[in-house]
This record gives C-alpha cells, structure tokens and sequence, in this order.
C-alpha cells in the first residue's frame, strides 16, 4: 500500500468507508505490517455482531485471524476471534471453564499436524513396518472423530476440519512410490479417511489445506527458522492464502453466496462477434488455442449451473444472429436452454439486468455480472452497485483463473433443488405465460393442479431447511439466519415444530419451497419463522399453510393462542402485512421495524385461498 492509501485507512470513520477503501486496494499489495495496520483499524470500527471463530492447533496460528478479518471485511464480512492455548484443543472441549466454551463461537477451525500428532511419523516413517502406520492413521482420525463429536456436544458451532498437508519432500525420495505403504500414499489415505468420515455430517467440514498450500507453494509456505523459533509452520503467504480459503466457508455458512450468473455473449461466451464476424468466424471449440479458451469457459458455466447457480443472458445484439449460434455451434457446452432468461436486446445491460432479476424474483445482490468490455462493467459498477462484477484481463486466457479464484457461488451442500433449479425455474416462466393467458387470477391458480405436502423435518433434509433459512431474504418474517446446529436442535427437541412445505403442479415439481418453526408452550404455540420462497410467492400458499397450522394448533383445541413476530429488513417487504391478512391482532409494536402478533384459538378463522390438494404428514 502506498502513503496515501495507509492514511485514508487511518482517516475512515466508519466501517461502511474502511471497507470501500480496502476494496480499492489490490490484496496483493499487502505486507504484513499493512496487514497490522488494517486489522487495527478494522478493530476501531466494527461494531459488535460479527461471526465468532475460534481456532484450535498444535502449531503457532495466532496471526490467522489479522488475516481472516481482513479478508472477511473485504466481503463486508465482521469477525470476532478466539485463538485457544498451544496444543490444548482436548482441553479446551473438556474444561467447562475454557476460553473456548465461554467464547460460543459460530465456527471452530481445527488445525492439527502431524509433527504434534505423531513424532513416529513426522521423524521415524521408514523404520515402521506397515500395521504400524495403518495404527497411526487410525489412531490420528479416531482423535479428529473424538474431537468432532465433542464439539457437537459442547458447542453450537460448525466445525471446520483442517485435512493433512503432504509433505513435499518424502523421506523415501524418489523411492516413495515403490514402498508398501510409502509416506505419499499414506497421508493421501489419512485425508481420504476425512473425507469419508464428514461426508454426511451437516456440522463438520472438511478444508483441504493441502490443496490450499499446493497451490501456494508448499516449500515456499513456510520459515525454517519461525517454526524452530515459535511453531509457526506458516508464513504470511500462507496464512493469507489460508484465510481466503476460510472466507468461502464463512460465506457458505452465513448464505452470502449468489444466485445468478448473467453472461454477456459476444467475446465472452465465444470469441469475435457475431455481427460482424459471422458464425463462421467465432472462435469456440476444440482443436485449436482460441477456441478452447472459451469452450472451457462455457465447460466452468456448465459446472455452475450444475451447483445450482441460474445462468442469464444479457446481451447487446440482435436475437436472431445469437440464437443462430446456439443452434450451428452443436459442440459447445452450453445450449440455450441452459439459461433461464435470456434478454438479447439493444437496450443497456443494466435495465437487461434489473429486468431479469424481476422476473426470477430474486435480488440485484443475487447476480454476478461477466462483460470482457471494461466499459459495461463500469456501467454496472455505476448504477448497479449491488451486483458482483468481477474485474476480467484484457486477455481471454486468463478469464477462467480468474472467475475460479471468486468465492461469489459456493456452497455447504448441493442438494437435490440446486440440481434441478433450472427446470424449476423454466417452469415458473411457463406459469407466468398462462397467467398472461387467463384474466381472472383465482381461475388461473386454481387451474395449476397445486398439490401442498407438509411434513415434520427429518435430519436428512437439514442442507435444504438451512439453505432456506441462509438465503430466502423476501418472504420471510424474521430473517433469522440459523446454522446447521440449531436447526438440528429445532428437528431433534420436542418443544419445537420444524415443518416443511414442497409443491407440485401440472407443470412440474417445485421442491421444498418453505418452511415454518414453531416453539411450543404449555398453552401457546409460536411462529418463530415462516419462510417461502419466492418461486412459490403469489400461489395461495402462505394461507393455506397457515390455514393448516390453525387448524392443527388452535381449532383443534391444543392451544389457547398463536403468538407471532414480524422483523422488517431491507428485503422482506413482500412478508411486512402477512400476519395482519391472515387474521392476526397486533399486540405490541417494540419499534418502526419490530412488530409482535396474537390470535387467539376464539378468532381463528379458515380463509379461502386458491384450490389445492392437501399432504399432511406427521
């Protein structure tokens, strides 16, 4: 950072402005004592209320969180730190008074090594025969699965699981690959054993250091003489590509990821331009090097929407020239029925953006933007500043490291609703063209063939239920963001009712589209959070879920009283009246964005909402 950059990150008074000043600066740029610098005045002004993370080792890391905080504020991202004693990550699950325990933290990071783990491995690996090194491994894996299932019992937090880094030089040399069980093959079966030991486990994550330092530079990661000197088996480098590899996590588990990918066409989804090239003259496909930069372009997009992000079209161009390259072009890997809208059009890529982002009713915040014209991502910088614009090389070639180096789109889990997101949502355009064909509304959502099934939770729907209480913004009452372990307690703890919703209709299957938690009381039962998505807003949907939970909780006799709370947020405005339309008395406002609600089981009333077929399940 030069002078001038320094004192504005010295002069910023809030920090809406440090991080706008942080973003303006490349993070390549930073040294250490910047990174000191920055962390320091990160420090003065966030407030309370970031994500808690605490970081157990048995080597030196209490330099990692300077360097998480910085890069978390780079994604408007506040976090708060507890770094545990050296070496006590048994002690600190195991004391009830530990700092750990008393922290509460949101996160754990687990960063063991082997040196710490096993000094026969670290210094004595070609004197052990091979039972003795599977005794090892299995040893080092039953202490990570102890360490784990402590966790889970006396923390509310996710854990994040540091895997085994490689070493690079293998004591066997050359010779490794030839051993029984060489020092490669060994550690590749120790994180392997990670993998199959969290795979299914909605609270563990496994974090692939190994790859993170590969990538790095594994002997350029560390000082010889820090890690004699403190323990410290990572330098700054290091530690800086690390904390950018726990950002994804802690994005993933606040649901700050996107949604939406819109594209722009000509010199960005395929080389040249139609209009003026010809398809003949494009450069997409195999073969030859122009090509193939953008055929493996259009092979990432693909993976993307196979994670479940939609991809758009927003482009510049006449219609008919860029559908006709879709259709002649066969070997590419996208076709045009792989974007859910596609706005091919003269007019400015922003009103093509703001118009997509009405009709998949999802927020500008949602969209990441690629243009290769410097000029169009400044316009959407400008008048968009919400959406993700990601700042591309004047050379195509270096596009896709780029992109891949973004962290806009990642996720805990890829359920079976990410997979078919597209279908889903090519659905919901044919709904909106038979809604433009019938001019009574009732007759329209009734003619859908809507069939409702609602069901208690199970744990194995728990990646859906926290999708939807990480990423609905719209409706949803409370906007309470609750992590995998609360949600757990919510399926698992008799007091609470966490039931699903998931539709079908004559046009085909919408998934898990909401979710409701309720807490019971002795005589009172409630609404903690309603949320629906806003695939499924609009349908009569909303009252018929409500219309069962006073049936099941108030007509029914159980309960004397439903309570409920409405939170306004920036986003929620299509939830602000559903409490009030469904019947319910305001009992106290607590402030302008804070409202609590009551119905007692003598004012419940069934209200009409569009024909459906009803599922009710346990």
């Amino acid at each position: 950072m030069d002078k001038i950059q320094k004192q504005q990150i010295k002069q910023a008074t809030d920090w809406d402005e440090l991080v706008a000043t942080l973003r303006e600066i490349e993070k390549s740029d930073f040294t250490s004592r910047d990174i000191e610098l920055i962390f320091r005045n990160i420090e003065r002004l966030k407030s309370e209320g970031g994500s808690k993370i605490a970081f157990l080792a048995n080597h030196t890391l209490d330099l990692l969180p300077n360097y998480l905080s910085i890069f978390s504020a780079l994604e408007n991202v506040k976090t708060e730190h507890y770094v545990a004693p050296y070496n006590q990550y048994f002690q600190e699950f195991l004391t009830e008074s530990s700092g750990l325990l008393e922290f509460d933290a949101d996160i754990i990071y687990l960063d063991l090594s082997i040196p710490g783990l096993s000094p026969k491995i670290n210094h004595l690996f070609l004197q052990l025969d091979n039972e003795q090194k599977k005794q090892e491994l299995d040893r080092i894996v039953d202490s990570i699965q102890k360490l784990a299932n402590l966790s889970k019992q006396k923390t509310n937090a996710t854990l994040l699981v540091a895997n085994f880094v490689q070493p690079s030089c293998p004591k066997a040399g050359i010779a490794d690959f030839q051993l029984g069980f060489g020092e490669v093959e060994w550690y590749t079966r120790l994180n392997l054993k990670l993998i199959e030991l969290f795979r299914d486990d909605a609270r563990v994550f496994v974090v692939d250091k190994n790859n993170v330092l590969s990538r790095q530079g594994k002997l350029t990661s560390s000082s010889a003489k820090m890690y004699y000197i403190a323990k410290m088996e990572l330098n700054e480098q290091a530690l800086s590509e690390l904390s950018l590899e726990l950002v994804r996590y802690l994005k993933a588990i606040k649901g700050l990821t996107k949604k939406c990918l819109v594209l722009d066409l000509d010199n960005t989804l395929w080389g040249g331009v139609v209009g003026e090239d010809g398809i003949d003259g494009l450069k997409i496909g195999k073969g030859y090097p122009e090509g193939e930069v953008f055929y493996d372009l259009q092979a990432y997009y693909q993976s993307l929407k196979q994670r479940g992000v939609i991809l758009a079209i927003a482009s510049k161009n006449n219609a008919e020239d860029a559908e006709e390259v879709f259709r002649e072009k066969s070997d590419m890997p996208l076709s045009l029925d792989d974007f859910a809208i596609r706005k091919i059009t003269w007019n400015t890529k922003n009103h093509s953006i703001e118009e997509i982002a009405n009709s998949l009713n999802i927020g500008k915040d949602s969209i990441v933007f690629i243009d290769d014209n410097p000029v169009e991502r400044e316009l959407i910088q400008n008048t968009l500043p919400e959406v993700g614009v990601p700042d591309l090389p004047s050379d195509p070639t270096g596009y896709l490291g780029v992109l891949q180096q973004k962290n806009y789109f990642e996720k805990l889990f890829i359920t079976e609703e990410d997979t078919n997101k597209l279908e889903q949502y090519k659905q919901n355009a044919q709904r909106e063209e038979l809604k433009n064909d019938i001019s009574d509304i009732n007759e329209f959502l009734s003619g859908l063939g809507t069939v409702l099934t609602m069901e208690m939770a199970s744990v194995k729907q728990l990646p859906r239920v926290h999708q939807l209480f990480t990423k609905t913004n719209q409706f949803n009452v409370t906007t309470q963001r609750y992590d995998a372990s609360k949600i757990e307690q919510f399926i698992t703890e008799d007091k609470w009712h966490l039931m699903l919703f998931s539709v079908t209709d004559n046009f085909g299957d919408m998934g898990t589209i909401g979710v409701v938690l309720l807490e019971q009381g002795p005589d009172d039962i409630h609404i903690d959070s309603f949320i629906l998505s806003c695939r499924a807003m609009g349908r009569g949907i909303e009252t018929a879920v409500m219309n069962t939970l006073k049936q099941r909780y108030l007509l029914s006799g159980n309960k004397r009283v439903m309570t409920a709370k409405f939170i306004k947020t920036q986003k929620n405005k299509p939830a602000e009246k559903y409490f009030e339309q469904q019947g319910f008395s305001v009992n106290e406002v607590a402030d302008d964005n804070e409202k609590n609600y009551t119905i007692s089981a003598s004012c419940a009333e069934l209200l009409a909402c569009p024909e459906m077929k009803m599922i009710i399940g346990d």
